[in-house]
């Protein structure tokens, strides 16, 4: 591994775990606050707050499909693409800090 590979290391795990960090800490607020909380509406209903939870990705995809389908889809396929990535981050020796950050997120 060359040194402008390996210099981008340190970024890279910072912005991971900023990233996760953020995003676990996130969710158990709303488990806390919102779980057993009613709906909160602003702006005359335009805006609603309320704690949902769904069974697939992003805005529910994937949520109608088998258990098996699922696993396949979020689990195996999103697992090959992240190995990919990495792969690339790690390997790339030329990649300007935005496309790392990129393929970090």
């Amino acid at each position: 591994m060359k040194l402008a590979q390996l210099s981008r290391l340190p970024a890279i795990a910072a912005l991971l775990f900023t990233t996760l960090a953020f995003d676990q800490a996130t969710k158990m607020v709303a488990r806390r606050v919102l779980a057993n909380a009613p709906a909160s509406e602003y702006l005359a209903g335009m805006l609603r707050i309320q704690f949902a939870e769904n069974t697939g990705a992003f805005l529910s995809l994937g949520s109608a499909m088998d258990e098996h389908s699922r696993f396949l889809m979020f689990i195996a396929g999103v697992s090959v693409f992240l190995v990919g990535a990495t792969y690339v981050l790690l390997r790339k020796s030329k990649m300007d800090r935005w496309t790392t950050a990129g393929l970090t997120l």
